[in-house]
């Protein structure tokens, strides 16, 4: 994570600079509200990531559900279903997933760090 003046450098989260936010609002990261909002927020794309969500992230995991092939981390353009919860996002809310690029297997934030 670099910071650049005034905003935050966070390539494998987002193509624009970042500030430092705080902000009750669901995360388009994982979908979900955190108790403790701390994050950063773009301000061309109204765009908000909490900051645990960011500090968990690699860019590369292994799944105990797609364990034949490695899922990296990108962000979803079109509508999103993750194929462990069965989840669909189609308000574009869910920005961030982890995808196989070989088979398209995907999978939310949420259910990459808590696999059923």
């Amino acid at each position: 994570m670099e910071s650049e003046g005034e905003g935050v450098s966070l390539p494998l989260i987002h193509e624009h600079l970042m500030m430092p936010w705080n902000d009750l609002r669901k995360g388009h990261c994982c979908g979900h509200f955190l108790a403790i909002s701390d994050g950063y927020y773009c301000k061309i794309c109204d765009f908000f990531v909490h900051k645990k969500c960011v500090d968990e992230s690699t860019e590369y995991i292994e799944h105990p559900l797609h364990s034949i092939h490695t899922l990296k981390l990108l962000q979803s353009k079109l509508e999103f279903r993750c194929d462990v919860c069965d989840v669909r996002d189609v308000m574009g809310i869910v920005n961030l997933c982890y995808r196989c690029e070989i088979c398209d297997f995907q999978v939310d934030l949420y259910c990459a760090k808590y696999p059923p």
